[in-house]
């Protein structure tokens, strides 16, 4: 044990600059002014991921020296610091990052669910066009900050945008449904649209939207039903005189 850093007076100035460069050290990389702007909502969950992760082994390795000291037999002065002193800020970044981790992976499937393969399966790309804008407003609302998210006296304003983020996210998710709903019920592809259910089968979300998705399964059996009706109804018709093509066929024989 160093001599110099054997008492409270001085150990906790010490670990109070550890926890402020783990503090600085998140801040500059979680800058929600160009966090949304600079990195994919994929790497936007991987950073707030691994600055929750640091935060948290912080306050983990503390515990884990102190029950040590605790058990060691040569009689070591226990560490009975102040939490609040040592982890209080670290503590509310973590919650933070979590709220973070939440809303950018909110987006991310907002945007997973409606890509190419709905605007090919829907044939309303005016529509899912218009869906795709209201969630990048959503997303947008970041940009403009004006007060630091990590400082625990602005948690009501950063309580506050949660809840405006939330309120409009569902009134997207109301849309999306209705927009699910009434195209599902007008397909142009049952087999486009089967293929493309199947891959939200293995996306690995509890998003509201692919469990709306999920559930138009029976719409696209209807639609099946009714292309294999229109076949059978055409072999019927034409089954003794089938049509035959106008096109001249050149045979070329070597």
């Amino acid at each position: 044990m160093s001599k110099h850093y054997n008492k409270d007076e001085r150990f906790v100035p010490f670990m109070e600059k550890i926890a402020n460069e783990i503090i600085n050290r998140v801040r500059q990389t979680i800058d929600i002014k160009t966090l949304f702007s600079s990195y994919t909502l994929n790497e936007v969950k991987d950073l707030c991921y691994q600055a929750k992760h640091l935060l948290l082994q912080w306050k983990i390795e503390y515990e884990n020296i102190r029950t040590k000291l605790e058990n060691d037999k040569r009689g070591f002065l226990t560490w009975n610091f102040e939490h609040r002193i040592l982890f209080d800020k670290t503590d509310y970044m973590s919650q933070i990052c979590d709220d973070l981790i939440e809303i950018s992976l909110n987006l991310n499937e907002f945007y997973d669910i409606f890509g190419l393969e709905m605007k090919t399966v829907t044939g309303n790309e005016q529509m899912v066009n218009q869906i795709f804008e209201h969630v990048s407003d959503l997303k947008k609302s970041f940009f403009s900050y004006y007060f630091d998210i990590f400082n625990r006296e602005n948690r009501q304003q950063w309580y506050s945008f949660i809840d405006e983020f939330k309120h409009r996210s569902l009134i997207i998710e109301q849309e999306a449904k209705h927009f699910i709903r009434t195209s599902f019920t007008q397909l142009r592809s049952a087999e486009t649209a089967f293929d493309m259910l199947m891959k939200f089968q293995k996306i690995d979300t509890k998003h509201v939207l692919a469990h709306e998705m999920i559930q138009q399964f029976s719409a696209i059996l209807l639609q099946y039903c009714k292309e294999i009706d229109i076949i059978y109804d055409l072999f019927i018709k034409y089954k003794d005189h089938p049509p035959i093509l106008k096109v001249k066929i050149l045979f070329i024989f070597f």
